[in-house]
């Protein structure tokens, strides 16, 4: 307890002794002039705590107040709508559940990601299910994960980040959903899942701390949104993704290539 504090608190507590005490004895003995007195003081003196209480706390509120709103309008503008801390196991929920929200609502999505487990592998109780349905529909999924082949993977596999990549599984859901389109890439800095309007981004690390690696950090949710100064982060982020589909490897290509050698 810091010494502001403790000085708070000894003065409440002197105010309600002396007011007991006073009050009483006043009462008790009908000095009614020193009673109203005595109740006018140690009001007067309460208030003057109570506002050397309250005016720091409402000046506090009201710059954080300022703050986040200053610092909402600046995301807002460029579309970004909320963020979870993937460390806390609510708003890791929390993210699952918009995920499974822009799936409902969505009519064509992409994905760029280490695996797409959580996806498109119902071991995983996840995303499946959704996904499942709007295949079956025939809505279009475009599916870009990391080349099982690529360094970038061998690095990530040797700290232990990540899983595998079930190919033979892959080459089934390609050959019974036409509407999913599957290719790889050698360059994944994060994972992005979105629908024609929506986006959920999470970046990507290599990151081992006490021998434990850890790649949960930020989560974006992002919205399109029309912005005159400049593209705003969904744009931004559906190129990026443009841009390693139209470079990526086809899946027939990477199955001819796991003939010729394993992945990492």
């Amino acid at each position: 307890m810091n010494r502001e504090v403790f000085f708070d608190v000894a003065v409440d507590f002197l105010v309600f002794i002396f007011s007991v005490v006073v009050l009483s004895y006043t009462s008790a003995n009908q000095y009614w002039v020193a009673f109203w007195i005595t109740a006018v003081i140690s009001a007067a003196v309460y208030l003057l705590v109570l506002y050397k209480k309250i005016v720091p706390l409402h000046e506090r509120i009201n710059r954080l107040i300022t703050k986040n709103a200053g610092l909402a309008a600046k995301a807002e503008k460029y579309g970004i709508v909320d963020f979870y801390n993937m460390q806390d196991v609510a708003d890791k929920e929390e993210r699952n559940t918009i995920n499974g929200r822009i799936i409902e609502e969505g009519n064509f999505f992409g994905l760029l990601c280490e695996t797409g487990n959580s996806y498109f592998n119902p071991e995983f109780d996840r995303h499946w299910s959704v996904i499942k349905r709007r295949l079956e529909r025939h809505d279009t999924i475009n599916l870009l994960i990391i080349n099982p082949f690529s360094k970038s993977k061998c690095i990530r596999k040797e700290l232990g980040i990540g899983g595998d990549i079930d190919l033979e599984r892959v080459n089934e859901l390609v050959k019974k959903y036409p509407s999913l389109d599957v290719r790889f890439t050698d360059e994944v800095y994060c994972s992005v899942f979105f629908s024609e309007k929506e986006m959920i981004y999470d970046p990507y690390h290599l990151t081992k701390i006490k021998g434990v690696s850890e790649n949960h950090m930020l989560a974006l949710y992002l919205k399109k949104q029309e912005n005159r100064s400049g593209p705003c982060h969904y744009e931004i982020l559906k190129e990026h993704f443009n841009h390693l589909w139209a470079h990526g490897t086809t899946l027939p290509q990477l199955m001819q290539a796991t003939e010729a050698q394993p992945p990492c």
